[in-house]
C-alpha cells in the first residue's frame, strides 16, 4: 500500500499528540502522588494547614500558586527549593528528593496539566488499526 506524504504527515502528527497528551496525564498524576505521599497529610481537603494552601488542582490556579509554564514564579515551587528549614515544604521534614521537585517543575512547566484529567475508562475504546483506517479513507477523499 502506498501512502501520501500528507497521509504520513497527519498520522506523525496524530502520534506526536498521543504521546504529548499521554506525557502531560503521566506528569500529571506523578505530581499528585508526590503531593499524595508529602503534602496532603497537611494541605488536602481536611488537612490541618488548608487556610494556607489546599493542594487542589483548581485551587493552586485560582491562588496563583502556581503559575503554569513559570516554575520559579509559582510560590508553591519556590517553597520546595527554600534554605530556611522553617520556611521550606514540607514543614519540619526533609527536603523532598531533588527528583521529586524536578517533576513538580516539569509539572508546572509543562502548563500544570490536571491530574483528574484521566482516559474514561467506561468510554469507548478506538484501535489504531480504527485510527489509521479513518485517516486513509480521509486523506483518499481529499
Amino acid at each position: 500500500m502506498k501512502y501520501s506524504s500528507t497521509f504520513i504527515l497527519m498520522l506523525s502528527a496524530f502520534f506526536l499528540c498521543s504521546a504529548t497528551a499521554a506525557a502531560q496525564e503521566n506528569i500529571a498524576q506523578q505530581t499528585y502522588a508526590i503531593f499524595e505521599q508529602n503534602c496532603l497529610n497537611c494541605h488536602g481537603e481536611h488537612g490541618s494547614f488548608t487556610e494556607e494552601i489546599i493542594i487542589d488542582h483548581t485551587l493552586l490556579l485560582e491562588t496563583d500558586m502556581v503559575v503554569p509554564g513559570k516554575p520559579l514564579e509559582s510560590p508553591l515551587y519556590r517553597q520546595l527549593l527554600g534554605k530556611d528549614d522553617a520556611k521550606r515544604m514540607p514543614l519540619g521534614q526533609p527536603m523532598l528528593q531533588v527528583n521529586s521537585i524536578i517533576a513538580i517543575g516539569n509539572w508546572i512547566q509543562s502548563g500544570a496539566p490536571d491530574w483528574r484529567n484521566t482516559l474514561d475508562p467506561t468510554g469507548a475504546f478506538i484501535t489504531p488499526k480504527q485510527i489509521l483506517e479513518t485517516v486513509e479513507k480521509h486523506v483518499n477523499s481529499l
